[in-house]
This record gives C-alpha cells, sequence and structure tokens, in this order.
C-alpha cells in the first residue's frame, strides 16, 4: 500500500510484471501523474485506488483489470484520445462498481472541437447499471452524455455529485436520494427544465427519495422558480450557498420534512420576510399561509449574508419551527433582530453567533432551554452581557476583540463548560466566576493577558479559579 505518499511522483515503470498482486492503494498521492505502462496485464488485481491517464498508460487498459472494488476514480480523462477510446475501457462491464468518479483537468480556453472530443469522451464512460453513486468534476462539456439523460442507464443510481460543469441542464433521475452541484456559472435560471423534467407530455414527475439538495456557486443564477413541495416532498436538508445575483429564494415553507436549512454567501439577498416561509400568501390572496412553519426543522443557518436584514411577522395562530434544535448566524454583518417567535423557542439548545456586530437581543430574550452558546469575533449584544439562563452548560467565547468576559456570568448556574479562544485583549476573569459550583471545565487559549492570569497557585486570578477541577491553559493542564 502506498497510500498517504504525498511525495510520491511516479510507480516504477515494470509493475506491470506483478501479474500476480491484488491490491494497489494509491491514495492521497496528489503528485502522481501518471501510472505506468503494462498496468492491464495486472489481471489479478481486485483493488486499485485511482486510475490515471496518461504517460504510456490508455484508458483502455482499465478494461482488462478484474476489479471487485466497489469504488473507483479515473483522473486526467481529458488526456483520452477520442470516443471509441474511451468505450475501450468497458466500463459498462464492470458490474462490481458501485461509486465512480470520473476527473477532468478544468480548461475554459478550448477550442470548440476539442469540447466536443471531451463531451464524447464522457459518453464512452457508460457505467453498469449496478452504479449507485456517481461524480463527475471539472467537465467543460454544454451537455451531459446520453446515457445520463435517458434515466434507464442510472436507474440505480442514488448519489449525484458534480463540480466545475458548464452544463446548463441536469438529468432527471428520479431514483436520486443525494443531489450536489457544485460551480454551474452557464445557469442563470433554476426551474423543472434545469432538473431535466420535461412536463410538455403532462407526465407528472418528481424526485420521490431526494432527501439532499445541496446548490453551491452558480455565479450567474438570477432566478430560482421552483415548486419544491410537488417535487422533491421528502426533501430533509436543503444547502444553498455562493449565488452573487440570486434576489429571492421561492417559498419552501411546504417541505413538510425538511430537518436542515442552509443559506449561505447570496450577497443579494437584502431581507427574508415572510414570503420565503409562504407567510405573505394570506395577504395577497392567494393559498393560505400554512399554520405550522417547516414542522420538523432541526438547524437552520445563515452565513455570509452581507446585507440580509430578517423581516418576518407572524400572527398568534402560526407556529414556527417548532423542533428547532441548532440556529446559526455566521457573518451577516447587516443583520439587528432576530424575530422574538424565534428566539422564545422552547426547542433550541444550539445557539451559534459569529462577526454580527449590530446583533441586539430584543427583550434581552435567548432560548429558555438553551445548553451551549458560542460567541465569535464581534457577536453583538451578547459580548456585553449574557441573559440569565438556567439551562445552559456551554459557552465558547473565540477572538472577541473585547477588554472583559459578558457581564451575567453568575447567573448561569447550570454551565459545565468555559472555553476561552484567542480573546487577545481580555484582561481578567471576572470575580462572579468562583459562585459557578456547576463548572467542571475551563479551557483557555492563545490569550496573551488572560492566560497567565490563570497560572496555576501564581496567576492573579487563581484564587477565583481554583475550584474547577480541569483547567487547560495553552495546552497545559493544570490538576487542582
Amino acid at each position: 500500500m502506498l497510500n498517504d505518499c504525498c511525495r510520491l511522483c511516479e510507480l516504477p515503470q515494470g509493475m506491470g510484471k506483478l501479474v500476480n498482486l491484488r491490491h494497489l492503494g494509491i491514495e492521497c498521492t496528489d503528485k502522481l501523474e501518471f501510472l505506468p505502462q503494462g498496468i492491464g496485464r495486472m489481471r489479478s488485481l481486485r483493488s486499485l485506488s485511482k486510475f490515471i491517464v496518461g504517460g504510456g498508460c490508455k484508458i483502455e487498459e482499465s478494461k482488462n483489470l478484474n476489479l471487485r472494488q466497489q469504488k473507483l476514480k479515473i483522473k486526467r480523462l481529458e488526456r483520452v484520445t477520442n470516443k471509441d477510446e474511451a468505450i475501450e475501457a468497458k466500463l459498462k462491464n464492470k458490474q462490481y462498481l458501485r461509486d465512480l468518479r470520473l476527473f477532468f483537468e478544468w480548461n475554459d480556453s478550448l477550442e470548440r472541437s476539442e469540447v466536443e472530443r471531451i463531451e464524447g469522451v464522457l459518453e464512452g464512460m457508460k457505467p453498469h447499471s449496478n452504479l449507485n453513486e456517481l461524480t463527475i468534476m471539472s467537465y467543460i462539456g454544454s451537455k451531459f452524455p446520453r446515457w445520463m439523460m435517458s434515466g434507464t442507464v442510472l436507474s440505480n443510481l442514488c448519489i449525484l455529485f458534480v463540480n466545475q460543469c458548464n452544463c446548463m441542464q441536469l438529468p432527471f433521475l428520479e431514483s436520486l436520494e443525494n443531489l450536489q452541484i457544485l460551480s454551474m456559472p452557464k445557469v442563470k435560471w433554476i426551474g423543472s427544465e434545469f432538473l431535466g423534467i420535461d412536463s410538455s407530455d403532462g407526465v407528472e414527475r418528481s424526485f420521490p427519495k431526494l432527501e439532499i439538495l445541496r446548490f453551491d456557486t452558480m455565479d450567474n443564477l438570477e432566478e430560482w422558480d421552483l415548486n419544491m413541495k410537488d417535487i422533491m416532498s421528502r426533501l430533509k436538508h436543503l444547502i444553498v450557498r455562493n449565488f452573487p445575483k440570486l434576489k429571492r429564494i421561492p417559498a419552501i415553507e411546504n417541505l413538510e420534512v425538511l430537518e436542515t436549512l442552509e443559506i449561505n454567501a447570496i450577497s443579494s439577498f437584502e431581507c427574508i420576510s415572510g414570503e420565503l416561509w409562504g407567510l405573505s400568501n394570506r395577504e395577497d390572496g392567494g393559498e393560505s399561509a400554512p399554520t405550522v412553519v417547516f414542522p420538523k426543522l432541526k438547524k437552520l443557518q445563515f452565513n455570509y449574508m452581507d446585507k440580509w436584514e430578517w423581516e418576518m411577522m407572524t400572527k398568534n395562530e402560526i407556529t414556527i419551527m417548532p423542533c428547532l434544535l441548532e440556529l446559526n448566524f455566521f457573518n451577516c454583518s447587516k443583520l439587528k433582530l432576530v424575530p422574538e417567535c424565534i428566539m422564545s423557542s422552547g426547542t433550541i439548545k444550539d445557539l451559534n453567533i459569529t462577526n454580527c456586530p449590530l446583533l441586539m437581543w430584543a427583550h434581552s430574550c435567548i432560548p429558555p432551554l438553551l445548553e451551549r452558546l458560542s460567541l465569535t469575533n464581534d457577536a453583538g449584544d451578547l459580548l456585553k452581557e449574557i441573559p440569565a439562563c438556567s439551562t445552559l452548560k456551554r459557552l465558547d467565547i473565540a477572538m472577541a476583540d473585547c477588554v472583559s468576559l459578558p457581564q451575567g456570568l453568575a447567573h448561569l448556574k447550570s454551565l459545565q463548560r468555559l472555553f476561552i479562544f484567542e480573546c487577545k485583549k481580555v484582561k481578567c476573569i471576572p470575580q462572579e466566576l468562583q459562585h459557578l459550583t456547576s463548572l467542571q471545565e475551563l479551557e483557555i487559549i492563545d490569550c496573551d493577558i488572560l492566560g497567565p492570569h490563570c497560572q496555576k497557585e501564581v496567576g492573579e486570578d487563581w484564587n477565583i479559579i481554583s475550584h474547577i477541577h480541569n483547567i487547560q491553559v495553552d495546552a497545559h493542564l493544570l490538576t487542582t
């Protein structure tokens, strides 16, 4: 096994003579650019981490490999001469294969003839119908091959991962459980056609098994118009990230089994109002709004939303996210308030806030049953004072530019762990910490002033923290 040999550049040219070798592990060998000629003679080989085209090793050599492994990665497919050469790999005969990963080298300056050649290469890489997972990386072609678009070859496919692709339309694969799309720069509109759904024949099509959907980095996406409920009724995890031109997301409140919602780096978003949750329909004269919005949602996250402010007014008869456990706000520089109907939720256990300098806490309200609170960089009002919370067990404060820890620590009667990281200006441990009898762990890392103050026996604040069983300062465990 040669896994993790990060300096490995080449394999011996005579390796093809090892006809009895059964396993060749070359995972995490990024500098390895070629396989030696004659790999195809190693017919006893049962597992091969990756097949790299080029340097005398042609793709057709893989046809003779009697692999029994379920996963195969093929790299540098742009080196394959044409479609006929790709067909010679005979992937369609590899019935044991369940996870196929096809890697090209990205080059967006190719002539049209070269793009067509690469399209032909992917056309020739038709796999066996037993395939469950397919990954396509850095594909410069403008269309997917026919074996992907027909739906019959990939009838057992559960996971499709596409990263960096020039196509405008995805194949419709109703067997999918996990669909992840990263970097499709030419896509401007997400609708049913983008997902390969052709409704012209009057037949309703959907993704009845889809549970995970991730759209990431579509630089030119401007519009998203999709009836999510009808098409993806079983969706549990929705992650959207890095759409600089998108101004709105369709109402998704009817995704009744959704458990995770992450909205990240949509820089044009200025507000999220009731429209996202479907709450504006009632006032617009449309269909009635739901009485329970996101009944199964457990995790809600917003990240790098530079212009975003949360504007949501709800009526008493509407219940918002009754099962929410984790709430995250990262790098939302304009966010000022979180609706009280969210913050008063009795289910939230984990609250994470990073770099939200304007964030205020109306009515000094934090989730009443909160167990973990993490504050990083400028986390707004909570860095000044933490409201009383009798259930809080863990408090993390990191990279804060403050000279003192938040007030109100004395009211955190259930606090068990306090973690302070890279708070360069914090000068001392507050006296009220010595009254926290439940506090069992204190960890201080890279705090220039605070660290020396907490040294055992000699630190100025040692008497305040000496009752804590486990104290760690800059990776040094101080037993008490």
